[in-house]
């Protein structure tokens, strides 16, 4: 795996956007002089701040045990988790096409308007035309540089990281998975049944606390998943070892 979060090289954010917290002067000087004394982590913090998961999260926070039980579980989960990310890219991938362009187009405007005073079509009323002139330039640097393309490259990356995560994930999972990997159903009597005599499990050593309606839930999900007929022997398995278990403590 490449680093967590790859750095955006395009743009040098934090310089660039404390020139446009400066010429805003939104902040006193005090508090401007602190913010350039934080530059270079700030800076660090954009190029490699985390975004989405990480590595250790998609496994160890996301595909828990207790609630995806088998491979073939944990290998769904991970599809759902690739297609959101790959959806949201193409999203975002609109949304960027359309700041390129809103970007040439601001650019053009300025041009226009830059022009208009260079020939003098606003020498009376040159303070009007000079406004629009300085608006122009203040859309170009949000566009630019405040959260718009250098965020969306930056949420780019970051998405791709993960898109590529849980391909790694998937392709790990295959060859311990039972059922295939054309129905996203076929897994589940088995991994839900495991799943309801886990959390079932959890209650009684007091590890879980519920209301009594959602241990009724539980309970009544436990006992629909155990009378599948193709879960006859995996029950067999789950409470013949428990009770033998018990005989021998």
């Amino acid at each position: 795996m490449e680093k967590e979060c790859k750095e955006i090289k395009k743009y040098d954010f934090a310089e660039d956007s404390l020139s446009v917290i400066n010429e805003g002067s939104i902040l006193s000087d005090k508090d401007f002089d602190k913010l350039v004394e934080m530059k270079d982590g700030l800076k660090h913090g954009f190029k490699y701040g985390q975004v989405f998961r990480t590595d250790y999260e998609a496994r160890h926070s996301v595909l828990v045990d207790a609630k995806f039980t088998t491979p073939d579980s944990k290998y769904w989960q991970s599809v759902r988790e690739q297609s959101v990310h790959f959806g949201e890219l193409v999203s975002l991938s609109f949304e960027y096409r359309k700041n390129v362009v809103k970007l040439a187009r601001y650019k053009v405007r300025k041009a226009k308007w830059q022009h208009k005073i260079d020939s003098g079509d606003y020498k009376d009323n040159f303070e009007k035309a000079d406004l629009e002139l300085k608006i122009k330039d203040i859309t170009i640097e949000e566009e630019r540089v405040n959260w718009f393309l250098a965020n969306q490259e930056r949420t780019a990356t970051a998405r791709m990281r993960e898109i590529e995560q849980w391909h790694v994930i998937k392709e790990e999972l295959l060859p311990d998975m039972e059922f295939g990997t054309e129905d996203c159903g076929a897994h589940q009597h088995k991994s839900y049944l495991l799943r309801f005599a886990k959390q079932l499990e959890f209650i009684k050593e007091g590890q879980v606390d519920m209301g009594s309606s959602e241990v009724f839930n539980l309970l009544s999900q436990l006992d629909m998943a155990a009378k599948l007929p193709e879960n006859r022997e995996l029950v067999g398995e789950i409470y013949g070892q428990k009770i033998k278990n018990e005989i021998e403590d």
